[in-house]
């Protein structure tokens, strides 16, 4: 869906912009004026440049509605229960945030939880990492660790004692 209302004569000082020109003089094209003839250049300028957008991505926006769901519903887990959620085959998630996002869904669910992890130890509520683990979908503790450390820089132990050392420090009154 493209615009195509573009004026048939710019305002005054504005050469005509023919569709398929790749470069214009904006600095030359725009001098400081007078501020009605400056809005006059901005308002063609805004109404040449918007008939080259391209149009609304469904796909685009559906994969960010799906983003947005998987940082905000922490019981998402698993790539096979965000399909079933979706109504969309594997294969095709898959192909799709490789396409918009970039990476797998797998690693967007793992990166989002892992940052939960990290926020819950940083408020000093998650203690007992074994459990922590097995309510992020890890089936044993060392697999939690070993991803936790690749992505956060340090194993959650060294994380929340961090944690715990800055929460002391900030709210014991310091030096």
């Amino acid at each position: 869906m493209k615009r195509t209302d573009i004026p048939a004569s710019p305002p005054m000082g504005l050469p005509h912009l023919e569709e398929g020109k790749q470069q214009y003089q904006l600095t030359r094209a725009l001098p400081a004026e007078d501020e009605h003839i400056m809005k006059e250049k901005v308002n063609y300028m805004d109404q040449v440049l918007s008939a080259h957008l391209p149009g609304e991505d469904a796909e685009a926006n559906l994969i960010h509605t799906i983003v947005q769901q998987i940082e905000q519903e922490r019981d998402i887990l698993r790539v096979d229960e965000l399909s079933a959620r979706w109504n969309l085959h594997t294969r095709k998630l898959q192909r799709l945030f490789k396409q918009y996002v970039g990476i797998s869904p797998k690693t967007v669910i793992q990166l989002y939880r892992l940052q939960n992890a990290a926020e819950c130890m940083e408020r000093g509520l998650a203690c007992d990492l074994g459990k922590l683990s097995q309510d992020l979908g890890y089936h044993d503790q060392s697999h939690f660790i070993k991803d936790f450390k690749s992505i956060i820089g340090s194993t959650p132990e060294e994380y929340m004692q961090l944690s715990l050392s800055l929460l002391t420090d900030s709210g014991g009154g310091g030096s």
